[in-house]
């Protein structure tokens, strides 16, 4: 059995290659003062594959890229930038941004959705933002709505019982970290 791309299947190699990379950047970590020589070595790498192409120095180069491309897609998000910069703990923030998801009614009363920062404000500071939340609020606003809010951010909860279905794993697929829970009318624009 043949592992390297045939006349069939002209791309299985490429694509053995990006998954080895994806793969390897989900456990290999990097500094961010890496990443210039790492582009450096990259653009290199690109000019002389093509001087001098060849099969398993296209594997190569596809494999790192492939490597650095999701190392900088999972590592430089908003939502990450904005969750170290309100820590692990449950803090006092104003957020202004647009409701980016359908909201959701709970039995309760409350209603959950997905809202785009523009900014917000910490500690008497505002601050621009492109990272995602989600708010629970006692108001129905509509999809596309730009909201002002106030409340208690914390960090999405982990499951608590086997088997539970682990939500914050699922919001940060999405780079959402961050839960609001808002109690003001709030102001919509």
């Amino acid at each position: 059995m043949k592992l390297l791309p045939d006349s069939r299947q002209p791309f299985l190699g490429l694509v053995l290659a990006a998954a080895i990379g994806i793969i390897g950047g989900e456990f290999i970590g990097f500094p961010e003062s890496a990443f210039p020589t790492l582009l450096v070595a990259a653009v290199i790498g690109a000019a002389l594959l093509l001087l001098r192409p060849n099969n398993l120095g296209t594997y190569i180069f596809v494999s790192v890229a492939f490597l650095g491309l999701h190392i900088i897609r999972t590592t430089a998000t908003p939502g990450l930038s904005l969750s170290s910069r309100l820590g692990e703990r449950q803090c006092q923030v104003t957020v202004t941004g647009a409701v980016v998801s359908e909201p959701k009614m709970a039995a309760n009363g409350t209603v959950s959705f997905l809202l785009r920062l523009t900014s917000f404000e910490f500690e008497g500071r505002t601050e621009p933002s492109k990272a995602t939340i989600l708010v629970r609020w006692r108001s129905t606003p509509g999809f596309g709505d730009e909201l002002r809010l106030s409340g208690m951010a914390t960090p999405v909860a982990p499951p608590r019982n086997p088997g539970e279905f682990d939500m914050r794993s699922y919001l940060a697929r999405s780079d959402v970290r961050r839960v609001l829970l808002s109690a003001t009318r709030g102001t919509e624009f």
